[in-house]
């Protein structure tokens, strides 16, 4: 919560109590006023303070004649307190203000948590009317008798039968094989696409096409599984989803006339 400047007109009207210490007297009594406004315990000691000069002054002062020295020591002890006062006054001055205006800013939010405490122990919400309920006015009655309608004659209606549930269809094995996705070559098939292979995942995959570059191609699933080192409750996973087709590469590679020198 930040606090904003005020008006000069409303530092002056907040700044009354300070005339209260232009009096002899009374200058304590500006302490109590400014302590009790903003709840500061240490400006009511200060306002005590003050005010013992003056209460001893009522107390004792008059069992001492005035050329006495203990009146002399009170009325010291009066001035000076007074002329501290001032100077004291002036200087808490801008605390105070900002105390008060600080109290002032929280004041709201005070209000809304008690008005919210109220609410919620009451089940009740201000600034709203409570819900009138209607009266219910009464239904007049006919003057006149009505006359029964004659129960004119309905021909008996036809029972309903209910449908027996629909039967859902049953799918063919040949259908089935219709929607089975093709098989992945995994000579041919993307790196997402091994990706999407059981127990590959992407880093196997991108092994996997830099084997495949490599050698230019697999032979079989137990070459694609050797090189990538899959277990072999894995391999029978992939084995109906996958087919290893050759490719030019591995059939040159894997394919040829072995020669003697």
């Amino acid at each position: 919560m930040t606090t904003t400047p005020k008006g000069k007109f409303w530092r002056v009207r907040k700044s009354w109590w300070i005339l209260l210490t232009f009096t002899v007297m009374f200058n304590w009594v500006a302490f109590f006023i400014i302590g009790s406004k903003v709840n500061h315990k240490k400006w009511k000691m200060y306002g005590a303070l003050y005010a013992i000069p003056f209460i001893l002054l009522m107390a004792i002062g008059d069992r001492y004649e005035s050329n006495d020295w203990q009146w002399d020591l009170m009325g010291t002890s009066l001035l000076g307190g007074w002329i501290a006062s001032m100077i004291h006054a002036f200087r808490i001055r801008k605390e105070y203000l900002y105390r008060l205006e600080a109290i002032e800013l929280r004041e709201p939010y005070e209000d809304y948590k008690l008005r919210g405490k109220i609410q919620s122990e009451y089940g009740v919400t201000f600034n709203q009317a409570p819900i009138e309920q209607p009266l219910q006015q009464p239904i007049p009655q006919p003057s006149y008798v009505e006359q029964p309608n004659p129960v004119s004659q309905q021909a008996p209606t036809q029972p309903t039968h209910s449908h027996p549930p629909a039967r859902t269809a049953e799918v063919s094995p040949v259908q089935t094989e219709r929607h089975k996705p093709d098989p992945v070559d995994l000579n041919k098939a993307s790196e997402l696409e091994l990706a999407m292979l059981p127990g590959v995942g992407p880093i196997l995959a991108k092994r996997a096409m830099m084997e495949r570059d490599k050698v230019g191609g697999f032979r079989s699933l137990e070459d694609f599984s050797q090189l990538l080192g899959l277990k072999p409750h894995i391999v029978e996973k992939i084995r109906p989803l996958v087919v290893v087709l050759p490719t030019e590469d591995s059939s040159q590679r894997w394919t040829g006339r072995m020669v003697d020198f």
